[in-house]
């Protein structure tokens, strides 16, 4: 799991270094990175791990590397309507460089916010078939098929 975590924390900064930000704080410039996670109700497990993870290699990478990273969480409550809003507050209100979705309702419901705002997104515990092909700005690191 840590793997997928630091896997996922080093596309997003690749992805997020592409995008402008003029944030500082001290000497580290801060990116920003939305996260339109499930994190209430039945099947908030998976996103509620992913925090845990994304937390904890947030805080390694930041003690090693000149750019400060912060994770800007909101709960979808895994409805789509609310994934959509919130995915529009992280692109007009945050100015997020990225954002990471779990589950494929979710992340299939975002996906043409991701190619409206020009966000990078990437999708995990997304199994629709050809998620990515269609959209330039989505990307999915779950694999469909052993």
């Amino acid at each position: 799991m840590k793997k997928v975590i630091y896997l996922l924390m080093g596309f997003l900064l690749v992805l997020s270094a592409c995008k402008n930000t003029n944030n500082k704080t001290s000497d580290k410039e801060v990116i920003k990175i939305g996260a339109n996670f499930t994190l209430t109700g039945n099947v908030s497990y998976w996103s509620t791990e992913l925090k845990k993870g994304m937390d904890l290699a947030i805080e390694e990478l930041d003690s090693t590397n000149n750019r400060q990273i912060q994770i800007v969480y909101e709960d979808n409550e895994f409805k789509t309507n609310k994934a959509v809003s919130i995915f529009k507050k992280f692109a007009t209100v945050d100015k997020v460089s990225a954002v990471i979705s779990c589950f494929t309702p979710i992340g299939q419901s975002i996906r043409p916010s991701a190619e409206k705002y020009k966000i990078p997104m990437i999708a995990t515990a997304t199994s629709a078939k050809d998620f990515a092909l269609t959209n330039k700005w989505t990307f999915r690191d779950f694999l469909t098929h052993w």
